[in-house]
């Protein structure tokens, strides 16, 4: 017997879910200010993160996402608190859980992360005008080819 799958269950009964979104921004208009990390919110406010979750599911979000975007020890470093990364995204999943538990219909609560690694980036434009996905796609392998020239000791993504 296949383990129970809420996600595709849900996709197999809708066809299409509706997920949460704009939550930075969202915390922004709450207070959040800029450098502040919102997982801190977690523990530190948790009835906004709450509300957001409630204000989601009230609009018809089906799948929430935790409040664990940048919840990593590398990001969290940023902050001295790489040590509370298991208790932030914990208690971010307990929030989110309770707030989909008690909805009336199926509600999916999702992690929500980011990969971070030291990297560089590198924004196209010419005469400030940004160039199309194509366009700066070849320009961006020319650049890689160029850069794999120095060396090949370098990974490059």
């Amino acid at each position: 017997m296949a383990p129970h799958n809420p996600l595709a269950e849900l996709i197999a009964e809708k066809g299409v879910l509706l997920a949460d979104g704009a939550t930075g921004t969202n915390y922004f208009k709450a207070g959040l200010t800029s450098g502040e990390p919102p997982e801190f919110w977690t523990t530190d406010r948790p009835d906004e993160v709450t509300s957001l979750h409630q204000q989601f599911v009230d609009a018809g979000a089906d799948i929430i996402l935790t409040n664990t975007f940048g919840c990593n020890p590398q990001r969290l470093r940023l902050h001295n608190a790489q040590d509370r990364t298991y208790e932030l995204a914990k208690r971010a999943a307990q929030l989110a859980r309770a707030v989909a538990d008690k909805a009336e219909r199926p509600v999916v609560v999702a992690g929500d992360a980011i990969a971070v690694r030291s990297m560089m980036n590198l924004c196209l434009s010419f005469d400030h005008r940004v160039l199309d996905g194509v366009a700066a796609a070849r320009f961006l392998q020319g650049v890689r080819r160029w850069l794999e020239g120095f060396s090949e000791q370098v990974p490059l993504y």
